[in-house]
């Protein structure tokens, strides 16, 4: 499975000072311990969103989007994260 990101950067991005991402996540992983085993649902994500800045996730289902973001968020249980 394959996500990717892509970043648009508008003309009030550039009014904005450049102060540093305002997201950045770094080397993220999630792995998910079931009775067969453990299963590596996301492995070592990196992005950074800057002020101004519109991010896209995009990816096939089941790729990880929607854990990136609960992850992102502290909204996995202990159990996942």
């Amino acid at each position: 499975m394959h996500c990717a990101t892509r970043s648009i950067r508008t003309p009030v991005a550039d009014a904005i000072p450049a102060t540093g991402p305002v997201l950045a996540v770094d080397g993220l992983s999630v792995v998910l311990r079931t009775r067969g085993g453990e299963a590596t649902i996301l492995d070592a994500v990196t992005l950074a969103a800057d002020a101004g800045e519109t991010v896209a996730l995009v990816g096939e289902s089941g790729a990880g989007k929607t854990m990136l973001a609960l992850a992102v968020m502290g909204l996995l249980p202990d159990a996942m994260a």
